[in-house]
């Protein structure tokens, strides 16, 4: 049969578009919304499917959710003159950023690409190769980590504990016994050594916001690191205005509605067993209607958290007190602000992580411009290499404050694996030794050196690092007693 040189994915993506024009003409346009979102999901690159969701927006009197497609449809491929033009219309704003951001230097992590590679690809997306990120063919080429301070920050580079090796591992034959590499602070973080209790002596569990006994080790001195630098205190004092203000943050809160205990008992008992375990208030719950599985911490002050469906329909159990628990403590921990400006100043671009997250970032973008566009260029470089490297670290954290929620390792570690998978449905059959089958024979230390433009807690070989991470950690006394201490 002839398929044109087209790919499967392009295909099944074409008539699920076809089906989604189909029901478009009929007038049932929440239908045709879902199936343009599920072609996407077949083929992130099929463009003509954003611009057609744009314009049903439109249609809609909806621009801000066009302008969202548009600028997904010009990250993608930076070629297509539609989708610019028509992003100009409607976001000049939007329009005018990604500009400025194709103007920026390379990143000088991506130093080796693929023989080749030079002149044919200028994204992360192309790198990523034609699988789909949580799919068996997601092809992953890390840049070997590098030194990213100046010659003057050099004192505190240097100042990082001596390098320790990678705990054993039934998970990656290679990293039995290897030798940890000795990494700069923007590397990937460092395991401790086996039978090392880290970080501060198991005591009290704080009953309020700020650092835990559970923490990284290296989290807060990373986190200390970042907030060093006025351009990032000022964001996050802006961050936190915009908070404040109810206004500010209704396109984003509009686009959820109110959680129901009657509807939802399993994902309320789930957030105050959380918030019990990490000794803080629930947040006020909302949900979305997304295919992704992240929860998203909205804001602190008052807290809101933000439920996907695409959670309710993939994880039962300790698996979604896992992952609830993981996202509360970056509300906990107190550094929600500090979190939500990392990911302004990395401008990651968009995977499909999820509608909310999207909306929030952007909205944040626009509400700070004026104190992101007043930081010089070669400073923001720096910036995001250290935003990436704490994230890195406070996302191990994150990890395990969910385990101590859930008290499943085997639940965390399976919670963790389901949220690489590309869909819902996908998720519900993926397996823990199934994931990490795609990882047989791979150095640890290779899966924790992401690229600055990956999400750490959306990553694909991060999550296989994390997995192993956890599994480490929780076998160690200081997590036994935490354990312990939060038991039922």
């Amino acid at each position: 049969m002839d398929t044109g040189g087209k790919s499967q994915a392009r295909r099944d993506a074409e008539g699920k578009f076809q089906q989604a024009q189909h029901q478009g003409e009929r007038g049932h346009l929440a239908r045709a919304e879902e199936l343009a979102k599920e072609a996407l999901e077949f083929d992130p690159t099929f463009n003509a499917v954003r611009l057609w969701l744009a314009d049903l927006y439109l249609a809609q009197d909806d621009p801000h959710l066009a302008s969202r497609q548009l600028q997904d449809a010009v990250l993608t491929d930076r070629d297509d003159q539609a989708a610019w033009e028509k992003l100009r219309q409607v976001d000049p704003h939007a329009a005018a950023r990604l500009d400025r951001l194709g103007h920026i230097a390379p990143d000088p992590f991506v130093s080796t690409r693929p023989p080749g590679a030079a002149d044919e690809f200028d994204s992360l997306e192309d790198l990523a190769g034609p699988g789909e990120e949580g799919e068996p063919g997601y092809l992953y080429e890390p840049a070997p980590a590098e030194d990213v301070f100046a010659p003057e920050e050099e004192e505190w580079a240097t100042a990082e504990p001596e390098p320790t090796r990678q705990p054993g591992g039934e998970v990656f034959e290679s990293g039995e016994a290897a030798g940890a590499p000795t990494l700069s602070p923007a590397g990937p973080p460092p395991p401790p050594a086996p039978g090392a209790v880290p970080g501060p002596a198991a005591a009290e569990i704080p009953d309020e916001r700020g650092p835990a006994p559970w923490e990284y080790e290296q989290d807060r001195p990373y986190l200390a690191r970042f907030q060093q630098d006025e351009n990032v205190m000022r964001l996050v004092h802006r961050v936190k205005q915009v908070w404040s203000d109810l206004e500010a943050m209704r396109p984003v809160i509009d686009m959820c509605a109110h959680l129901e205990r009657q509807r939802h008992p399993d994902i309320v008992e789930a957030a105050h067993e959380a918030c019990r375990v990490l000794r803080v208030r629930d947040p006020e719950l909302m949900v979305f209607a997304e295919r992704c599985m992240h929860p998203v911490p909205l804001q602190d002050g008052p807290a809101r958290l933000a439920i996907p469906t695409g959670l309710m329909r993939s994880m039962k159990g300790a698996e979604v007190v896992f992952q609830i628990g993981r996202e509360v403590e970056y509300i906990r921990s107190g550094y929600l602000a500090e979190w939500q400006v990392a990911d302004l100043i990395a401008n990651r671009p968009s995977r499909l992580i999820g509608d909310v997250a999207t909306a929030l970032r952007e909205l944040l973008q626009d509400l700070t411009a004026p104190l992101l566009n007043s930081i010089p260029a070669a400073a923001r470089d720096t910036l995001v290499k250290i935003a990436h490297a704490w994230q890195q670290r406070a996302t191990l954290t994150a990890d395990r404050a969910g385990w101590l929620c859930c008290g499943d390792v085997e639940a965390a570690c399976r919670a963790i694996a389901k949220t690489t998978a590309p869909s819902p449905e996908k998720a519900l059959t993926t397996t823990l030794t199934g994931f990490l089958a795609q990882f047989q024979g791979r150095d640890p230390a290779t899966l924790a050196a992401i690229d600055v433009k990956e999400t750490p807690d959306r990553s694909v070989p991060y999550a296989a690092y994390r997995i192993q991470m956890l599994r480490w950690w929780t076998r160690t006394p200081q997590a036994q007693a935490l354990a312990e201490q939060v038991a039922r």
